[in-house]
């Protein structure tokens, strides 16, 4: 039985591509979930704890029809699981893999820097509170507005949401989650598929925007800044000095009129591992 696995990654994610893993295995993904309040980086963007950042929390979010083997469908409702110091590797699911993310902006061309490796090993101190690990499938851009412009580049795409798909080959996930920064790891139900599906969301947001859902937003305003983009430079090994660490400027002519903290300070950003 083959099951379509789909993981919908929402808020501040960085997408670290690691082409020479150090066991020598396939290449694999990491999307690293970041603590932006706990930058040591002292000039921040938005307000809020630490280093001037409001803190995010990565939480889980699936729909309890998945916890029922033979459910006839999805019930709105969800279940809420805390990913702080967590690590869910999914590598084990081989396939085809992709890992081209062409929505998001690349670090690595930007700065010339990598994500070093430590920060997708059992330690990865406070700056990174999640990580998920993947080997296979492809990633989908959704709610991608442009323009955005991020130093010398314009007319980019940043997409607020990032669909990852895979296929596995299994009649249910058997999943669970590892510990980060000395903390232990978690047990976790089966899921099973609904209509041949599983769907995941993951979200690494301000408590106030935690959601199983998305929002109703409109384009930020002309001149708006991902006020929440500068801990993403943080986590390469050779970041760039303050006053060169961009943030993408919403470069559109925009509405303004609706709430733009959602989708538009939380971006994402990929970058190669080194």
């Amino acid at each position: 039985m083959a099951i379509t696995l789909n993981i919908d990654f929402v808020g501040l994610c960085l997408f670290a591509e690691d082409r020479t893993p150090e066991d020598g295995g396939a290449p694999k993904l990491h999307v690293l979930l970041l603590a932006p309040d706990l930058d040591p980086d002292p000039v921040g963007h938005g307000g809020g704890h630490g280093g001037g950042h409001v803190r995010h929390h990565p939480r889980l979010f699936y729909d309890t029809a998945y916890n029922t083997a033979g459910a006839g469908g999805l019930t709105d409702e969800f279940s809420s699981i805390s990913l702080e110091d967590k690590a869910l590797d999914l590598s084990a699911i081989r396939g085809e893999f992709n890992p081209s993310l062409p929505a998001l902006p690349s670090l690595t061309d930007l700065t010339g820097s990598v994500v070093p490796r430590f920060r997708v090993g059992p330690d990865p101190e406070k700056l990174i509170s999640a990580r998920v690990t993947l080997a296979s499938g492809s990633g989908t851009p959704v709610i991608a507005p442009r323009p955005w412009k991020l130093a010398q580049m314009t007319g980019i795409t940043i997409a607020h949401k990032t669909r990852w798909t895979m296929t596995l080959d299994a009649d249910r996930l058997n999943w669970e989650l590892l510990g980060l920064n000395s903390r232990g790891g978690q047990p976790l139900v089966p899921l099973h598929p609904v209509n041949g599906a599983i769907d995941l969301r993951i979200v690494n947001l301000p408590l106030a925007d935690l959601s199983p859902t998305d929002p109703d937003v409109d384009e930020p305003p002309r001149g708006h800044e991902m006020k929440h983009f500068s801990p993403f430079y943080a986590a390469l090994a050779d970041p760039p000095p303050v006053k060169e660490r961009h943030v993408p400027i919403w470069d559109g002519p925009g509405t303004g009129g609706g709430p733009i903290g959602k989708n538009f300070n939380c971006g994402k950003a990929q970058a190669l591992v080194g």
